[in-house]
């Protein structure tokens, strides 16, 4: 709500004289637009950026920053980079559980019945900050098949910098599309987190999702 933001704000405002909050995307989510109510409330400088990315995408934004901070990158260099990041990463998901799309309004009723009881699993981007399906796939192997090869169809192996694999319930799915990662793009730095909330929602328990970075 605005008014967590603005106790943030309060708070950080104590420390730092110009803050940059690059916040999750405001196709997917309400952060941005408490964000831009909080700031407002003050007179000291205060740039909330839609990232049009999701926590993790968001995440890999932030340690960027901090990376070029240290380096005396000034406010107006972040705030372009925080802006533009997203056409770095490519974000790529899917379910097993198509009711859970169809209850946050991604898929209709009927799409949701007929695609679980043909076992299919869509494809989905995260594209300028909304959720576009990109194919359906049947069977396990296949789609981690197809989130990698995505992936790796925009973003060729030499210039992948990071990859997060991202699931709850799925260990040894992300297992699995880590080993294909290490082989694919051996010079990438790759690792497995937890479905954060935003996406979890949509995705249900059986979600999975592959966030990627280029150099």
């Amino acid at each position: 709500s605005p008014q967590d933001f603005i106790e943030v704000f309060e708070e950080a405002l104590k420390t730092y004289e110009v803050l940059i909050v690059p916040v999750l995307s405001g196709k997917l989510s309400g952060t941005s637009v408490s964000a831009t109510i909080a700031a407002r409330d003050f007179e000291q400088p205060i740039h909330v950026v839609d990232s049009q990315l999701i926590a993790d995408g968001t995440g890999l934004l932030v340690k960027n920053l901090g990376d070029m901070i240290q380096k005396g990158a000034s406010i107006e260099e972040l705030v372009e980079y925080a802006s533009n990041f997203h056409n770095k990463t490519r974000t790529f998901c899917s379910t097993d559980d198509l009711s859970y799309l169809q209850k946050g309004g991604r898929i209709g009723k009927a799409k949701a019945l007929m695609g679980n009881l043909l076992k299919m699993k869509p494809l989905i981007q995260l594209d300028e900050g909304e959720l576009k399906p990109v194919e359906n796939v049947r069977g396990n192997k296949k789609l981690l098949e197809s989130l990698v090869s995505h992936v790796l169809k925009e973003i060729p192996p030499e210039n992948l910098r990071r990859v997060r694999v991202l699931t709850i319930w799925r260990k040894e799915d992300a297992v699995a599309a880590e080993k294909m990662f290490r082989e694919e793009a051996p010079g990438a730095e790759i690792e497995s987190r937890i479905i954060e909330p935003v996406i979890g929602t949509h995705l249900g328990p059986q979600g999975i999702g592959i966030v990627s970075e280029m150099k």
